[in-house]
């Protein structure tokens, strides 16, 4: 057996990206561009499942580890409000990732590869990468086969000026995306620390002194007695706060609020109302960028702010509540800045880790997740690359109409689109231990199904993962059948139900379809396994309950809804969040348009103009916002007049092409939809792919439009099942 042993990891205190950004004169500018927030944590970010990073903005305490054989070192921050553990890599050329350290996978002969994505949001921004496996050294202890993230983007106007490489998150394991146990959880189930606990002591004074004990806890780092307050929610470190008191008198959180300690926040945070209770009461007054000042020469006088826990007073001295900064006028930071305290509900508070950190949020077991969404090659261009395509078409003419034709939908069998042009998946898994499968989250359907291992003799199962009820635990069987329409045959299968896992939200007893039977000659050539609805109950074939609905029946998302961005550029970057509203992915106001039917995402469209004409749609007609169709499709009468006026014709093989020298010269398309323009550039509704430039839009024989991935790259678009809306605002 491993030896147990208690270690200590040295902290060192260095300057935070606030302190850089002031020194180099950039800090006036650059929270002019980007507020700090620490509510990017917030009552609905806090219990967000894709790890949202709060404000590192302040955080300057971080401690060395190393990673691979032989170990790379990193300078990590030890958050105990994240659970991931995550560094840059080789993998990751963006700013951020140029001026600290890389993890070389390639250099270590313990790493193995995962085929799992992970994203991870900022206030000004978000962290993708690869989930890979390795060996972590903390100190002396070593954890084999630890998984961990290895950074290929990063936001690099925040990330760049910060001391550190990288997160080591200590919170529980339900925090963790992807599945990944945390460090401490592997260290405590290897036997590799003599307690399961850990411990954190930040030096009051200077850059060194500061440690974080794994293992136990050292006397000689405290006085007196050690209180115990009991967790209330094992997600973060939550506790129960009773109030806060100045001068012996309640002034926030009277009536009781929840708290999380948190290492990786630095200042004190909460909702506007008690922080400015709280500033009131010490005597602050206005500064620079909406914070809370004091004149450092009345630090000594100012009263003690005192929090209670589990019936015990914890008190701060304004020495531990003061930032002392060097700014003009000879005023001094104080840590309950208004700039800090942007909460956009609940009671919730952050005290810094001034007092063993203490973040205090209102908890609920809801998470908003980020799902990255991958872009590889369409049928269309692997058929073109084999120079298949032309006798595909011929054998096989497709109608991207067949999704939304009047009979089908009434029996709601989910009839599929334009998939040979798909190429947008995420990654989920199914099962106890769980199987994986890169699926379309399509907005057009409501039923999930993948690949299984009764589809043995169709030949587009031979290239894809296939579900294999026999090795979950958690499978339950049922009689029931399904059948999915496409343009070129029918995927035909059986339901069952299992543990559904989309980023770390865990769908138990979701309903879904194992596919027996696929259009071989069609789905052979898709990079996706399966499919996502997220269409509404009412078209879900079988009756069976969409993976969204039940993720809202199970308040398993902080509000119900969910949103798009597709990446206008390369294969990487698209996300599809569950839960929330990222304003990383879009600029100006969200346009909230009413649905005018509850089954696809259906919304009226007022009419379509060209250089200021009304030329499509012009007595209004219906459309659906569908994630599940690539192009922009429409009744053939209309199609044609835009195509007429943008100048794209068919060309001798009757397709429509467009020379790819004249895009910046055709004009924009613009929907009209609830009284708002929203306009298309020739950049989105021309597709630009290897093989040359062809035309977004696709004629129909049916009347409802299909508002497919070529107008959602240009606008970001939120599925709202509370207000059944669909919100659109242009994409970044």
């Amino acid at each position: 057996m491993t030896k147990k042993t208690s270690i200590r990891v040295p902290l060192i205190k260095d300057k935070s990206i606030r302190d850089v950004l002031e020194e180099r004169g950039l800090l006036e500018d650059y929270v002019s561009k980007y507020p700090v927030s620490p509510s990017d944590q917030d009552a609905e970010l806090a219990t967000t499942s894709n790890e949202p990073l709060k404000n590192y903005f302040d955080i300057s305490y971080f401690g060395v580890i190393s990673i691979g054989t032989p170990p790379q070192s990193f300078k990590v921050v030890f958050d105990t409000g994240s659970a991931n553990l995550w560094v840059p890599s080789t993998y990751c050329n963006t700013n951020a990732c140029t001026n600290h350290k890389r993890f070389n996978p390639n250099l270590s002969s313990t790493f193995r590869a995962s085929s799992t994505g992970i994203s991870i949001l900022y206030g000004t921004g978000s962290m993708t990468g690869l989930l890979g496996y390795d060996t972590v050294s903390v100190a002396e202890i070593e954890v084999t086969n630890q998984m961990f993230a290895m950074s290929k983007t990063e936001p690099g106007i925040f990330l760049y000026y910060a001391s550190f490489d990288g997160i080591l998150g200590l919170s529980y394991p339900s925090l963790a995306i992807g599945g990944a146990t945390p460090v401490f959880d592997n260290m405590m189930s290897e036997n590799l620390v003599t307690e399961d606990v850990f411990s954190f002591y930040l030096s009051p004074n200077g850059q060194t002194g500061s440690v974080v004990t794994f293992g136990g806890n050292d006397p000689s780092y405290y006085t007196g007695q050690i209180y115990w307050v009991p967790v209330t929610s094992q997600t973060y470190w939550e506790i129960t706060m009773t109030s806060i008191k100045i001068n012996g008198s309640p002034v926030a959180c009277t009536s009781g609020c929840k708290a999380i300690v948190d290492t990786g926040t630095s200042n004190i945070v909460g909702p506007n109302t008690d922080i400015n209770s709280i500033n009131a009461a010490i005597g602050t007054s206005p500064g620079n960028f909406g914070q809370a000042m004091v004149n450092c020469n009345n630090i000594e006088s100012l009263p003690n702010v005192v929090i209670t826990l589990n019936g015990y007073e914890f008190s701060l001295p304004p020495s531990a509540y003061i930032s002392q900064i060097h700014i003009r006028d000879g005023l001094h930071n104080s840590t309950v800045a208004k700039l800090l305290l942007e909460m956009t509900e609940g009671q919730a508070f952050n005290v810094n880790n001034k007092i063993a950190t203490m973040k205090l949020i209102v908890m609920k077991n809801r998470n908003i997740i980020v799902i990255p969404l991958y872009k590889g090659k369409s049928a269309r261009e692997a058929l073109k690359e084999k120079g298949l395509l032309e006798e595909f078409m011929k054998m096989h003419p497709y109608n991207p109409s067949i999704k939304f034709n009047s009979a089908l939908a009434q029996i709601a069998n989910e009839p599929l689109t334009n998939d040979y042009d798909l190429s947008y998946y995420g990654i989920i898994s199914i099962g106890t231990p769980p199987q994986s499968f890169k699926v379309i989250f399509d907005t057009g359907s409501s039923n999930l199904w993948v690949p299984s291992i009764y589809c043995s003799s169709s030949y587009a199962c031979t290239n894809h993962n296939k579900f294999n009820p026999t090795k979950s635990s958690t499978y339950r069987a049922s009689s029931q059948t399904i059948s999915v329409q496409y343009g070129t045959g029918a995927m035909s299968g059986i339901l069952g139900y299992d543990t559904v896992t989309v980023g770390s939200i865990v769908d138990t007893n979701q309903i879904f379809g194992l596919s027996k039977n696929e259009p071989g000659s069609f789905l052979y050539y898709v990079e996706f396994d399966g499919i996502l609805g997220l269409a509404y109950p009412s078209i879900s074939a079988s009756d069976a309950t969409p993976v969204f609905d039940n993720m809202m029946s199970e308040g398993l998302v902080s509000q119900d809804l969910f949103s798009f961005y597709l990446s206008r550029n390369g294969q990487e970057g698209s996300v599809v969040t569950f839960g929330g509203v990222d304003p990383a992915y879009y600029t100006g106001s969200i346009h909230w348009i009413p649905l005018s039917s509850e089954t696809y995402w259906q919304i009226t469209v007022q009419n379509v103009k060209v250089k200021g004409q009304v030329v499509a749609c012009v007595y209004g007609c219906e459309a659906i916002v569908d994630t599940g169709t690539s192009l922009l499709v429409g009744d053939s009468n209309n199609i044609n007049n835009i195509l007429a006026w943008v100048g794209i014709y068919k060309d001798q093989n009757g397709q429509y092409s467009v020379n790819c020298n004249n895009i910046g010269s055709m004009p924009d398309v613009t929907f009209v939809i609830n009284g708002v323009e929203f306009a298309l550039p020739a950049s989105a509704y021309v597709m630009q792919n290897s093989y040359g430039c062809s035309s977004g839009f696709s004629p129909s024989d049916d009347q409802l439009w299909i508002l497919g991935d070529v107008f959602i790259r240009e606008w970001y678009s939120i599925f709202d099942r509370a207000n059944n809306m669909v919100g659109l605002a242009k994409a970044v």
